[in-house]
């Protein structure tokens, strides 16, 4: 007496299914045995064409009676289900071969605790040639996590105070985390930079087909116009919780989802790899073929902005050309935008400055604590 549970695909439509199968007890005479791919009747077999991931039956007492996973034999290459529970391996009964399934790396996995005694579970290794967002819940073995702290002392940390200060080979007694202050000495650098609805920037690149661009915005009315190029060429709009990319016209829209936070900053994305997103939710894709004609301005200027922008990235043709960073000029405290790749310093054209955001200092790490 028992529960039975099987996770299989259908060959025919590639949909996998979970199934219970109720009471063993209520199905089976005492004794009977359970059968895989085909009922127990002999005059009626309803033989099943499917793939099996796994199968188990638990008793009524909760312990496993069998749990059986797809293997190969190793010294005749048969096929068959081996149960984790007994170590016996169940091979066909039926007429021809089974088809075998994708190998397993056991390299590439481990098994975890599931808090459930007789069952398991299993976890992959993080490959950090594969992809991110596919690994969020992988493990990470010591020789990965060791590669990446050395990356990140070589490339993001500089030592600024040694034990000999003469000899630059001795031990390290502070580190400066690098790559985060982004300006030349003269700016500051900031979180971000905010208009209050009478301040924008003008960045002078003219808008064509084969403009695509990056930022971070968080609005701070329910109504902005946050990007503008042209009387018809493109906006970027945000109106109550949904953004709005419009081109060709205020005719053509595409909204994004819904159930925009408007306490946060959302990232926005347009024309790369022919795309359009908010926060990585795909607005748009397909052709972005686009009046040309007219500079791309930032916070308007037609329908004025109030809101913060922690950066600005321009590309074009896929190149990126300019780099806006938030920054204060020292000499003068005036508040703008840092191109980190032509060296200009982008001002309000409007008739106010913009309000400065907090600064974004470089953090200074003691070694040996």
């Amino acid at each position: 007496s028992g529960v039975f549970h099987s996770v299989l695909t259908d060959v025919n439509d590639g949909s996998t299914y979970t199934t219970s199968k109720g009471s063993i007890s209520q199905s089976y005479d005492s004794g009977d045995s359970v059968y895989l791919w085909r009922d127990h009747s002999p005059t009626y077999p309803y033989p099943s064409k499917s793939r099996i991931y796994r199968t188990w039956l638990k008793r009524a007492d909760g312990t496993m009676a069998f749990d059986l996973f797809p293997a190969r034999r190793n010294g005749d290459g048969v096929l068959g289900l081996y149960d984790m529970v007994t170590g016996q391996f169940f091979t066909n009964s039926g007429t021809g071969n089974f088809i075998a399934g994708p190998v397993i790396t056991l390299g590439n996995q481990v098994l975890t605790n599931t808090g459930t005694a007789g069952e398991y579970g299993t976890k992959g290794i993080y490959n950090a040639t594969g992809e991110y967002a596919a690994q969020t819940q992988n493990l990470v073995d010591a020789a990965t996590m060791n590669a990446g702290v050395q990356n990140a002392i070589d490339s993001e940390f500089q030592c600024i105070e040694w034990l000999d200060p003469n000899d630059h080979t001795s031990d390290c007694l502070l580190l400066q985390l690098g790559n985060i202050i982004s300006v030349p000495t003269g700016y500051t650098q900031l979180r971000y930079i905010e208009s209050a609805g009478t301040q924008w920037i003008d960045t002078g690149v003219v808008f064509n087909s084969g403009i695509g661009y990056e930022l971070e915005y968080q609005p701070k009315t329910t109504n902005n116009w946050v990007i503008q190029a042209g009387t018809t060429g493109q906006v970027v709009a945000q109106q109550g919780n949904v953004w709005e990319f419009r081109f060709n016209g205020s005719n053509s829209r595409r909204p994004s989802p819904s159930g925009i936070d408007l306490t946060q900053f959302v990232n926005i994305k347009y024309n790369i790899d022919n795309k359009c997103s908010v926060d990585n939710r795909i607005v748009y894709i397909g052709d972005l073929t686009l009046n040309a004609g007219g500079s791309i301005r930032l916070f308007g200027p037609n329908w004025r902005s109030s809101g913060r922008m922690s950066f600005f990235l321009i590309y074009d043709n896929g190149v990126l050309v300019n780099n806006l960073v938030p920054a204060r000029r020292d000499s003068d405290n005036v508040v703008g935008m840092y191109d980190t790749i032509s060296g200009r310093f982008f001002t309000s054209s409007g008739t106010d400055g913009f309000i400065a955001g907090p600064v974004v200092n470089n953090l200074y790490l003691p070694t040996g604590e």
